[in-house]
């Protein structure tokens, strides 16, 4: 049955994004479907770039530019949502937002429609700050200028669906406001809405329906089908491989915002780093859009405060603090955090080390070092947990509650959690569990996108078709199942099927097993005198059959030390020693 679908389309200058909507468009033509095209024509100020890259004019005209040549000349029908504006509407929408007192800009309703509320998140992304100044006139312009734009979407796409009665909309993640707006509207018409993404891998793209792209019920369903499943060996290697390639800054679908691990004994020495038990706590971003409507019951400020003062009174324990890379970036438009973090580093006890954002080090050198992790909700906890360490969660990550954290609920659950990770041993399996997450999280959701290439700066991109039919059904497996999402007719991120079921835990046991095998070998190398790292090594190998192996590992062990203990009954003080 022939389908109406509707693609929102503001953002035209942002080229991977056009062009991904665009290649779905044709996919969808060539299987009988009609698509239509709504842009912008125009507005005081979109949102498009974030202030630190503002360019107001040329971007406005770029993007109007593209809505002329672009979409037309690849045969794609569009029309701005100004069509369907009447000549006394905008006079009356300025006339609203100037007359609102900036006391009452967050909770603005413009036809009824809690449009302040849609445009706030944007506002966070905008000015690169978790508070916007509302008191700086140039601030409560820009809200004022967001809801001009919020409030002409409102008036004009319930028209533009009377128009075009689509049964799809098909539009960029549902964060940024226009597209809130969008989202919001279709979903009330009860129409289906599709958000996309750049997924979390390079080439890839990212869907959802019926909500925002990083809304957390995606995550939960899919957690919830999948947490009790075992990885097959494939499954495993592929997390490995990625984690690996995220460690040097690779094929993670968005620049790299930490250095490539680094020699740790530099970096211990940098740092003036003991040999001792070591927390490191990642801070996160809190001016992501995508975020802005979720709510921690502490805040991260509480938290590091909390943190800090445990420490202070803990000096056998040390703490580093590594602040998100970001930050240095959206400190060109509100320095506030930075100035926050930077009273703090002066102020912090003797075993309390900040990491600043300028300074070149590795987080996953950090990682290497610590006995435990300590997360507001950045993919550094989850790659830590795949690490086995210890994890306390504080925020509002898109892995709260599954299973390999410590949940704060309260400032007071800190001082007890952090005796906890502290002592505790890294774990098989906080491991199982995050290595599972972490397929799902990265490879589950992240589908490949063959047919759009996006250059290594994440900005550009070019289509990797010669013509619309290699998008035919049937052509490429990938796109088929894109399409069929959209459309309603297959889900993207099935259940686990029966034959799921029937897979056992082997494969974990023997790959994490395995895996640590190689650790032990690696330090045992780096550390000679270390033979109980090999009589552990030489124990695992045993555990999963490899006999011979282990033989070979214990005689090491026995040439470096004819006294070294039994591999077979020294294990549990070999692994005590070890951690």
């Amino acid at each position: 049955m022939s389908r109406r679908i509707l693609f929102f389309s503001p953002y035209l200058p942002w080229i991977p994004h056009t062009l991904w909507e665009a290649t779905l468009a044709y996919a969808l033509g060539e299987r009988g479907h009609t698509v239509q095209f709504v842009t912008c024509q125009g507005l005081p100020n979109c949102g498009v770039n974030p202030l630190r890259l503002y360019q107001s004019e040329d971007r406005c005209r770029q993007c109007r530019t593209l809505a002329g040549e672009m979409l037309p000349n690849a045969g794609h029908r569009l029309e701005p949502m100004q069509a369907y504006l009447r000549p006394e509407e905008p006079a009356a929408i300025a006339k609203w937002t100037e007359s609102l007192p900036v006391e009452a800009l967050r909770g603005a309703e413009y036809a009824g429609l809690p449009l302040g509320a849609w445009a706030w998140p944007e506002m966070l992304n905008y000015w690169h700050s978790p508070e916007p100044d509302l008191t700086r006139p140039e601030v409560a312009q820009t809200y004022r200028d967001f809801l001009m734009g919020a409030a002409t979407a409102a008036v004009c796409l319930p028209r533009a669906f009377d128009a075009h009665r689509p049964d799809i909309l098909v539009t960029l993640n549902g964060a940024f406001f226009l597209h809130r707006v969008a989202v919001e509207l279709a979903l009330a018409r009860g129409l289906r809405v599709i958000t996309h993404e750049r997924g979390l891998l390079d080439n890839t793209l990212t869907l959802n329906a019926n909500a925002g792209i990083w809304d957390q019920g995606r995550f939960d369903r899919i957690w919830s089908a999948w947490k009790e499943t075992p990885l097959t060996v494939e499954a495993l290697r592929a997390v490995e491989r990625l984690l690996s390639q995220r460690r040097r800054g690779q094929n993670m679908g968005w620049w790299a915002f930490s250095p490539s691990a680094q020699d740790l004994k530099q970096v211990r020495a940098a740092a003036n780093l003991p040999d001792q038990p070591m927390a490191l706590l990642c801070t996160s971003s809190e001016c992501e859009a995508s975020m802005a409507s979720r709510r921690a019951p502490v805040s991260q400020q509480e938290w590091i405060e909390a943190t800090v003062a445990w420490f202070a009174a803990h000096p056998e324990n040390t703490l580093v603090i590594r602040v998100h890379p970001h930050e240095a970036e959206y400190a060109k438009v509100d320095d506030r955090m930075l100035r926050r973090y930077r009273a703090l580093k002066a102020a912090a006890p003797p075993n309390v080390r900040l990491i600043l954002p300028e300074e070149k080090v590795s987080t996953y050198s950090l990682m290497d070092m610590a006995t435990a992790g300590l997360t507001y909700g950045s993919t550094t906890g989850l790659e830590m947990a795949c690490q086995g360490l210890p994890l306390v969660h504080a925020g509002v990550g898109f892995y709260k509650g599954c299973g390999f954290t410590r949940e704060v609920d309260s400032v007071a659950d800190i001082p007890r959690l952090l005796a906890e990770v502290l002592a505790a041993p890294r774990s098989l399996e906080t491991q199982r569990l995050a290595y599972r997450f972490a397929y799902h999280y990265f490879i589950g959701q992240s589908v490949p996108f063959r047919k759009v290439a996006v250059a290594e700066d994440f900005v550009q991109a070019e289509i990797a078709y010669e013509s619309t039919a290699e998008l035919a059904p049937g052509r490429d497996r990938e796109l088929d199942r894109m399409v069929s999402y959209i459309l309603g007719e297959a889900e993207l991120y099935p259940p686990p099927s029966p034959l799921h079921a029937l897979q056992s835990q082997d494969a974990e046991n023997r790959f994490f097993a395995e895996q640590r095998v190689a650790g032990l070998l690696e330090a045992a190398r780096h550390n000679p005198e270390r033979t109980d790292l090999l009589v552990h090594a030489a124990s695992l190998l045993r555990d999963i059959g490899l006999v011979s192996d282990a033989i070979a590992v214990y005689n090491a062990a026995l040439q470096r030390d004819p006294a070294a203990p039994d591999a077979w009954e020294g294990l549990v003080a070999a692994q005590s020693a070890w951690r």
